[in-house]
């Protein structure tokens, strides 16, 4: 091997690996700092305004530097197999920053960027797959000097025996690190996009985990581990690739078997320069250029979009809304059916068992917030009425288990109904939630349609039990 190649492929990890450490610090301190901000250390604020600035103006530099990085230690020997790697570092990073100008030209769905909305990029999983690719070329190079050390010895050529046990230390710590560091990768991948096709799961990370919350701050805790085990065999590294450089560039015999080599070994031939690194790295470098510029000229235009496009889902929901409210209710003033309603406990319950008091049936759906909203409104009314005179029961569609676990953790006291496939008028419900207030003599007296605020609720309900008080004392 050339020693001036391998001088090059030094430099070219030094730029890597120092961008990757500076890059996990800015993104470290940038995801501690609001941790600090919400336990109420507002003396922080100025140290969040700098590291954001850092964020803008440093970031930027270190991607271009270790990209860069990447492509000098392409120039690496060909018999060192660092290329696959470094190829997939370089298309990885090209479609990563290309990416987003393709969701914004397409106008494609806001949730397919993927975070990329963040001031500095995308999320700290970008570096961290970065950092793991470019560990992958170092356990590469590390195991083809291992080999060539070893050819060498079965040679009887001269080696420092101390500089064989130190590039199978490396060796071994890079390959540890690949492997730990792939099936961190693998588990966070899993977790991050399984929603995506189960989307059942994404109502459970939000119950229950926050997991939404909890995966950039792991991938910047994945960084940081990365570093931790990273720093030592990579420094080793750096030294033993100076000490390997320096004693083939002193030694004639060395240089005179590598010639010879390079002569009769295609596979030994260095990559220094060739034309496809060049072209990649100048493909990543132009992808990360026009991310910058997509994000100046093609973000506003898509937020525009998007803002439009949701106003016109809400205006066609207010239409839905206003047209199902506009229509006659034929069922005001007639008799509710005499539904059977089966509670999570107990036994089933006849609507015209409940004459007597007022009853509001409420259909609703756990996952709408809208129902979420509404639900808690209940609780308060419910809470502030007497049950011999107001039973409020909720009915959904949704299975008795969901409708168990939400009533435990919502402390929903009022009664939930699992059930479907109702009679008229309670088969026609095009909008969730709907209420129905029925009176005590079983008639229905009013219906709402969509979320009502608190007043609202209350003072319709509040209006049918006035009507029923006054009736009694008549």
């Amino acid at each position: 091997m050339a020693s001036a190649n391998l001088q090059w492929t030094r430099k070219g990890v030094a730029a890597c690996y120092y961008s990757i450490l500076l890059m996990a610090v800015l993104l470290i301190v940038a995801n501690v700092l609001p941790q600090f901000m919400a336990a109420g250390y507002k003396d922080i604020f100025p140290l969040m305004s700098l590291s954001g600035q850092l964020l803008k103006w440093v970031y930027p530099v270190l991607q271009i530097a270790m990209i860069l990085g990447v492509g000098l230690t392409m120039t690496a020997p060909r018999a060192s197999k660092v290329i696959p790697w470094g190829v997939a570092f370089l298309i990885f990073t090209t479609l990563v920053y290309l990416w987003p100008s393709v969701v914004y030209l397409g106008n494609l769905p806001a949730s397919w960027l993927n975070g990329s909305g963040i001031n500095f990029g995308y999320p700290s999983i970008v570096p961290f797959i970065q950092a793991w690719l470019f560990t992958g070329m170092l356990a590469q190079l590390a195991s083809w000097v291992v080999s060539k050390n070893s050819n060498a010895a079965s040679t009887q050529q001269n080696t420092s025996e101390t500089d064989t046990r130190g590039w199978e230390k490396v060796s071994s710590g890079l390959r540890f690190l690949l492997v730990a560091g792939g099936v961190w990768l693998a588990i966070w991948l899993t977790l991050y996009y399984l929603p995506a096709f189960i989307p059942s799961l994404s109502r459970f990370y939000m119950r229950f985990f926050r997991l939404w919350m909890m995966l950039p701050q792991l991938g910047v805790f994945g960084i940081m581990v990365l570093l931790a085990m990273f720093s030592r065999p990579v420094t080793r590294l750096l030294r033993l690739l100076k000490h390997h450089a320096n004693d083939e560039a002193s030694s004639s015999e060395d240089a005179s078997i590598n010639s010879s080599n390079r002569s009769e070994n295609p596979g030994s031939r260095t990559a220094s320069l060739q034309p496809f690194v060049i072209i990649l790295t100048g493909l990543a470098l132009a992808s990360y250029a026009s991310y910058f510029a997509s994000q100046k000229w093609l973000a506003p235009a898509y937020t525009n979009k998007q803002l439009e496009k949701f106003k016109a889902t809400v205006e066609e929901l207010n239409e839905q809304f206003q047209k199902a409210n506009a229509e006659p209710v034929s069922s005001i003033g007639t008799n509710a059916p005499n539904i059977m309603l089966q509670p999570l406990e107990g036994d089933a319950i006849p609507l015209e068992s409940l004459r007597g008091k007022v009853v509001v049936l409420n259909f609703c759906a756990t996952n709408l917030p809208t129902s979420n909203v509404e639900m808690f409104f209940l609780e308060q009314i419910a809470n502030q009425n007497s049950k011999e005179s107001l039973e409020i029961i909720g009915i959904s569609a949704e299975s008795k288990s969901t409708l168990e676990s939400y009533s435990k953790k919502r402390k929903i006291t009022y009664r939930l109904v699992s059930g479907k496939d109702w009679p008229a008028p309670f088969n026609s419900i095009r909008v969730t939630p709907t209420t129905y207030i029925i009176d005590a003599q079983g008639v229905i007296r009013e219906r709402l349609v969509g979320m009502q605020q608190l007043a609202k609720l209350k003072a319709s309900i509040d209006k049918i039990l006035a009507s029923e008080t006054k009736q009694e004392t008549q």
